[in-house]
């Protein structure tokens, strides 16, 4: 389309006029609305608020950050497990080697006298350290499997060096009264220190789990079966290693350690005079220790126990029923605690009864449990393999602050 020609001289017509005239007219048009939009721009920008300042970011607490820090990682162990280590990106893995635990490592004045110290870790295996979050639900439920996780007293080292803990027992020194004026030193009433070791001995176990579990995991039914499979695992070897355990290859044994408080009259029974002798055979100094002290035996033996008040003219009870979860029963007003791994009948020669302070049973455990995801051993079996292993030690620091029942 050609453009507007300009016309010269005699040749501009009435039509060309016409044409100028529509043009200048939108040409003013144009030029109103401009300046029109200018000034509402100019208005809108007075009405324009001042900036306010930027308002700092909420500062978290360490336990918040380390609460982020457990559910990244519970999620990165979770897809660990079911997609393999080829499956999280290299920030992930270095977040799960480096999650260590927090606060429940033992004081250094704990360590003092360790020779051997091994700077090894579970990662050098392979495989993850158990979250946090993970962990505590295991130790829990393995708690349901013996007595012992749940009365004795647990501390967590990072690494699994020999540990020296200094003991000493001091109930017979009395010290001396002053006449005055002085007419002799005070008798020097040595004290004799010892020290028990606590070693790091490893346990282990072997699951396999199908591929469809793997491949239908939506709704936590995978995590759910190897937190039961393992924790009853677990539950049960480390019980009975800390019951009867003989102190090579693995801890050393409660019943291993304790020395007789009572002998009981008959192989087959058990009275309740000999339940209080019992307990007085533990000092004082140890049996006034508070909520660690209580007794420990095997269900089938309290159920025996239980029924001693029936036809007897004293009727107090021996057994106080809980009524609150979590809360151990009560014997003579002592916690009851059930370990399966305990002799289970009453028969001569049978240790039937624990009581004392179990607090002077240490449970070492050094960091957290280990899993590692087996990919290929099991595929021809339409498996994957999931291996848990721990590094644990228990030891009876003092003889004197735990006694047995011996059946005669």
């Amino acid at each position: 389309m050609e453009g507007l020609k300009v016309a010269r001289g005699n040749d501009w017509k009435q039509e060309d006029q016409n044409q100028w005239d529509a043009m200048y007219a939108e040409y003013n048009l144009l030029t109103r609305q401009k300046d029109t939009l200018e000034q509402m721009e100019a208005i809108a920008s007075q009405n324009v608020p001042e900036p306010t300042t930027t308002q700092p970011a909420k500062r978290t607490t360490p336990e918040e950050d380390r609460e982020v820090m457990e559910r990244r990682a519970l999620a990165t162990f979770a897809t660990y497990l079911l997609r393999g280590d080829a499956a999280i990106d290299g920030e992930a893995k270095k977040l799960l080697k480096e999650l260590r635990k927090q606060g429940h490592s033992v004081l250094d004045w704990e360590r003092r006298g360790t020779n051997v110290i091994a700077t090894e870790t579970t990662t050098t295996y392979g495989g993850y350290l158990v979250p946090v979050t993970l962990w505590t639900e295991l130790e829990r439920r393995m708690k349901f499997f013996g007595g012992m996780m749940q009365a004795c007293r647990m501390i967590n080292t990072d690494d699994g060096g020999l540990l020296n803990w200094p003991t000493n027992d001091d109930t017979s020194a009395t010290g001396n009264w002053l006449a005055e004026p002085r007419s002799s030193a005070l008798t020097v009433e040595d004290t004799t220190f010892n020290r028990v070791q606590y070693n790091s001995f490893t346990w282990g176990t072997l699951a396999k789990f199908t591929i469809e579990m793997f491949q239908d995991e939506r709704v936590n039914l995978l995590m759910e079966q190897i937190t039961d499979i393992f924790s009853e695992r677990a539950g049960r070897a480390l019980n009975a290693a800390f019951t009867t355990g003989s102190g090579t290859g693995r801890p050393t044994g409660l019943l291993t350690s304790t020395s007789a408080g009572k002998t009981t009259a008959g192989a087959s029974a058990i009275t309740k005079t000999e339940l209080i002798d019992l307990v007085h055979s533990v000092d004082p100094a140890y049996r006034n220790g508070g909520g660690s002290v209580g007794f420990m035996m095997n269900d089938a033996v309290l159920a025996y126990i239980r029924k001693l008040d029936f036809g007897s003219t004293n009727n107090d009870p021996l057994f106080q029923p809980s009524l609150q979860q979590g809360v151990p029963d009560r014997l003579l007003g002592f916690p009851v605690y059930i370990n399966q791994d305990m002799a289970s009948a009453v028969t001569t020669g049978l240790k039937t009864v624990v009581f004392g302070d179990f607090s002077k049973y240490i449970i070492r455990e050094v960091q957290r449990p280990s899993m590692y995801l087996m990919q290929e051993r099991y595929m021809d079996e339409l498996h994957k393999g999931l291996v848990m292993w721990c590094r644990y030690d228990g030891k009876l620091l003092q003889s004197n602050a735990i006694k047995h029942l011996l059946q005669a």
